[in-house]
């Protein structure tokens, strides 16, 4: 497409005057408004940029001894529970995805291998790919604040499509709203103990804003841009259930006419907001932390198996690994959403039952998901409209510990364009 290219940097609409944004400060949401005008939007060259650094409870500066880390795939991502893009011109929601950094550690765990995550563009995301290398880029820069700038991937902004922004062929301008996550769901030790109360502190933002590439079009292309009154892209939903006994059941209405792919990850619900790794990505656990045998999955659509014809059985209780055929689907699934690495094919240590922790030297961390794939043809999609998706996960589980699941659900959408505003079909 011919034109010209403008690079923009867009700071919060709602920054406050010291320009510090952060959970514990009483600023939890970050607004950016991009304009409508007749130029489309890149939408992944869309990044968040800005400055960040942990603080003790008291405002002072951690130390090594403290043991305090935040995830180390996930980076400053961890700070990122739940990302909004709408119209500006009309507020209607483009795209929601809630528990948007649980969505990131499978998406990254998926994405990047050990090489990726010593890299200098996973550097810039303040992310270090084992624990131990996590907490040296946290703890050891003399109480210097942290340079960062991530992408902020979704299922509209990695459309291969341009973004329209006009008021008369496009979306009217978008505002992104960023809430971010609780102090206590980001910071946790990095042993795996419990964090002392004098050490629950808090993070910081500073100098936060979006940088951007528009595209002008110009000539043919700006009349056929007229003329287009409809875009098509990927949308990612997000859903959540606690699961408390060995046979686990999970229901949604979806309302979606056109799913892709879904998938789940889990995490003890006691370690949610408690300063112990709440975005970590277990399978289920018990009172002890000990990852349960997954004897059974069953993928269901109106409460018939679907799209396998077939329960999922594990023969591998007397394994340290879970079943190859749970580990390939979840793959397959979540290869929608991020371009899966063979590393986490081949590299079996991180579908291990025993993971508890990340080690020493260990990359990753526990990459643990259940997920299934419903078209890799046609890339049509299920239609569950008006049916429900329904997920049956029967497990070792025996002593009634709650586990927290969250479903993604990738799914094709259309937004249409008029003089009335925008429609967004499902």
């Amino acid at each position: 497409m011919s034109g010209q290219k403008q690079y923009i940097h867009v700071i919060p609409s709602n920054q406050p005057a010291n320009a510090e944004i952060g959970y514990n400060n009483g600023n939890p949401m970050i607004n950016f408004n991009i304009g409508s005008q007749e130029r489309f939007l890149i939408g992944e060259s869309v990044r968040l940029t800005g400055k960040f650094k942990l603080y003790k409870p008291d405002g002072s500066d951690y130390a090594d001894v403290d043991k305090a880390t935040i995830d180390p795939v996930l980076g400053v991502a961890s700070v990122l529970e739940q990302i909004t893009i709408s119209s500006k011109r009309t507020n209607q929601t483009i795209e929601q995805i809630k528990d948007y950094n649980k969505f990131l550690a499978s998406y990254y765990k998926a994405k990047e291998d050990q090489y990726e995550l010593e890299s200098s563009e996973s550097l810039t995301s303040l992310k270090a790919g084992s624990i131990n290398a996590e907490s040296n880029l946290q703890m050891t820069n003399n109480g210097t604040v942290l340079d960062f700038s991530i992408n902020i991937p979704t299922g509209l902004l990695n459309s291969s499509e341009l973004i329209p922004l006009s008021d008369t062929w496009g979306t009217g301008g978008l505002l992104i709203q960023l809430n971010l996550a609780p102090d206590s769901n980001v910071i946790f030790n990095y042993d795996g103990t419990n964090m002392d109360a004098d050490k629950q502190g808090y993070y910081l933002l500073t100098d936060v804003a979006v940088n951007a590439v528009l595209h002008t079009p110009t000539g043919d292309d700006l009349q056929r841009a007229m003329k287009n009154t409809s875009m098509e892209y990927n949308s990612i939903s997000s859903y959540y259930q606690v699961l408390n006994s060995g046979y686990g059941t999970i229901n949604f209405n979806l309302g979606l006419s056109k799913v892709i792919s879904a998938f789940v990850n889990i995490v003890k619900s006691q370690n949610i907001n408690s300063y112990f790794h709440g975005l970590a990505t277990n399978g289920i656990q018990n009172a002890g932390g000990d990852n349960q045998d997954i004897n059974n999955i069953q993928w269901l659509k109106n409460n018939m198996l679907y799209p396998n014809q077939y329960q999922i059985q594990d023969y591998t209780n007397n394994s340290a690994f879970y079943d190859p055929q749970l580990v390939r689907q979840f793959l397959n699934s979540i290869d929608e959403f991020a371009k899966v690495k063979s590393y986490e094919i081949y590299d079996g240590v991180n579908f291990k039952k025993n993971y508890a922790y990340y080690g020493d030297g260990d990359y990753l961390g526990n990459s643990f998901g259940v997920g299934i794939r419903y078209d890799a043809l046609s890339d049509q999609g299920a239609d569950f409209s008006s049916e429900q998706i329904g997920l049956i996960i029967e497990s070792a589980l025996n002593d009634n510990t709650a586990n927290s699941v969250y479903l993604f659900v990738l799914s094709r959408q259309i937004i249409t364009f008029g003089a009335g505003g925008i429609n967004v079909v499902k």
